[in-house]
C-alpha cells in the first residue's frame, strides 16, 4: 500500500501540483490517497486537521462587562455614598434632638436650658458640615428638617433672666419643625410628643422668670429712686448746714474782733451790753435753725452735737451780758474785767472754741461718708433664676 497526491481538488476539481496541501482555489484540504497492492485506490478515512481555530471572544465579552460592571457598581457605591451620608446623619442626629428635648424638659434654671442648647449647637455643626457637602444629596430634605429644630434649640444658648423673649420667638419654628419630623415616623417620631413636653417647661419657666424679674426692677427703681433722694437729702442738708456754719464762724470772728476792741479803745457801755446781747441772740437764732434740720438719719448725732457747741456759745454770751450789768463805775470809767461772770465767758469761749472745732471736723467727715454712701447706694441683688 502506497500514498499518492491527487491531481485535482475533490471540492472545487481545481489542478493541484504535489507540494499543494490545500487546494489554491478553495482551501481545502487535499487528503492523501492510499493505493493498494492490487492497483485498487483505496481512499482512507480523511485525516482532516481541524481547522484552524478563531479565537473566542467570550472571555473578552466577559471581561468587558466584568469592568463596565465594576465601573457600574463603583459610580453606584459613590452615588450610593453621597446619598446615604445625609440619611446616616439623619438616623444618628434624630435620637440625639429626641434625647435633648427629654432634657429641656427637665429645666428648672435659665442656665440649664443654656446648657442643653450649647449642645444642640454642636449637633446643629455637624449637620451643617453634611449638609454643605451635597445640599441636593437623598435625605437632605429631612436633615434640613432636623437642621431647623436643632438650630431653634440652639438659639436658646441666649436665654437670659433678662431675654427670655429669644424662646418666644423661636418657640413657633420649633413646634413647626418637629411636627414635620414626627410625620417621617422612625427615629424622630417622638419628636412632637418630646417637644410639647420641652415647650410646657419652658413656658412655665419663662414666666415663672419674667415675674421673679419684673418684681426685681420694681425693687431696683424704688431702690434707685431711694438713693437718689438720699443723695439729694444729703447734698441739701449739707449746703443748708454749710449755710448756718459759715454764718456762726463769721459771729464768732466777730466777737473776737469786738472783745479785742473793747481792750484798745473807749466805748459806752449801752454799745458793749448792746453787742454782746445782740451776739448771744444771733447765735441761738442759728442754732435754732440748725436744729429745725433734717439731717439724714447717719448725721444726726455728729448734727445734733454742733448745735449743742453753738447753745453753749450762746450761754457764754449770756455770761458777758450778766458781768457787764453787774459791773463797777467810778468817775465815768467802768470795770468788769475782774467780775466771775466775765472771767467765766472768758473761760467758756475758750472751750467752746476748741469743742466746736472737733465737732466740725467730725461733722465734715461724716458727711463725705454719707455722700459716698448715698453714691453707691444698697441696691438689691440680681436674683439668680
Amino acid at each position: 500500500m502506497t500514498e499518492e497526491h491527487p491531481a485535482a481538488c475533490a471540492e472545487c476539481g481545481s489542478d493541484l501540483q504535489p507540494r499543494d496541501k490545500f487546494c489554491p482555489e478553495c482551501g481545502h484540504k487535499i487528503p492523501m490517497v492510499e493505493v493498494l497492492s492490487d492497483d485498487t485506490e483505496v481512499i482512507e478515512k480523511e485525516e482532516i486537521p481541524p481547522p484552524p481555530q478563531k479565537r473566542s471572544r467570550k472571555p473578552l465579552l466577559v471581561g468587558a462587562m466584568v469592568t463596565l460592571g465594576l465601573i457600574l457598581a463603583g459610580a453606584a457605591w459613590w452615588g450610593l455614598t453621597q446619598n446615604s451620608e445625609a440619611k446616616d446623619q439623619y438616623q444618628a442626629s434624630g435620637p440625639v434632638l429626641v434625647a435633648s428635648l427629654d432634657d429641656m424638659s427637665g429645666a428648672q434654671s435659665t442656665k440649664m436650658v443654656r446648657d442643653i442648647a450649647g449642645d444642640a449647637n454642636a449637633e446643629l455643626t455637624t449637620i451643617n458640615v453634611t449638609l454643605d457637602k451635597d445640599p441636593e444629596a437623598s435625605g437632605a430634605d429631612r436633615l434640613t428638617v432636623l437642621r431647623d429644630a436643632f438650630a431653634a434649640l440652639a438659639a436658646l444658648q441666649a436665654y437670659e433672666q433678662d431675654n427670655t423673649e429669644v424662646w418666644k420667638d423661636n418657640r413657633p419654628a420649633l413646634a413647626n419643625s418637629l411636627d414635620t419630623l414626627s410625620e417621617y415616623g422612625g427615629v424622630t417620631e417622638a419628636a412632637a410628643s418630646e417637644g410639647e413636653d420641652a415647650a410646657r417647661t419652658l413656658d412655665d419657666l419663662t414666666r415663672r422668670v419674667d415675674k421673679a424679674m419684673a418684681k426685681y426692677r420694681k425693687q431696683l427703681k424704688q431702690a434707685k429712686a431711694a438713693a437718689k433722694a438720699e443723695r439729694g437729702d444729703v447734698a441739701s442738708y449739707h449746703a443748708q448746714m454749710e449755710s448756718l456754719i459759715d454764718q456762726y464762724t463769721a459771729l464768732r470772728n466777730d466777737t473776737g474782733a469786738f472783745t479785742e476792741q473793747m481792750r484798745h479803745q473807749q466805748m459806752y457801755m449801752y454799745e458793749i451790753e448792746d453787742y454782746f446781747a445782740t451776739a448771744a441772740t444771733d447765735r441761738r437764732e442759728i442754732g435754732n435753725r440748725m436744729a429745725a434740720l433734717r439731717p439724714p438719719t447717719e448725721l444726726r448725732a455728729v448734727h445734733s452735737r454742733i448745735v449743742s457747741v453753738i447753745g453753749d456759745g450762746a450761754d457764754a454770751i449770756d455770761s458777758a451780758v450778766a458781768a457787764l450789768e453787774d459791773k463797777e463805775c467810778f468817775d465815768g470809767e467802768c470795770y468788769f474785767e475782774f467780775n466771775t461772770q466775765w472771767q467765766q465767758f472768758q473761760d467758756e469761749s475758750d472751750r467752746i472754741t476748741a469743742q466746736y472745732g472737733q465737732a466740725y471736723d467730725t461733722w465734715q467727715a461724716a458727711v463725705a461718708r454719707a455722700e459716698k454712701q448715698a453714691k453707691k447706694a444698697d441696691l438689691p441683688s440680681q436674683p439668680v433664676l
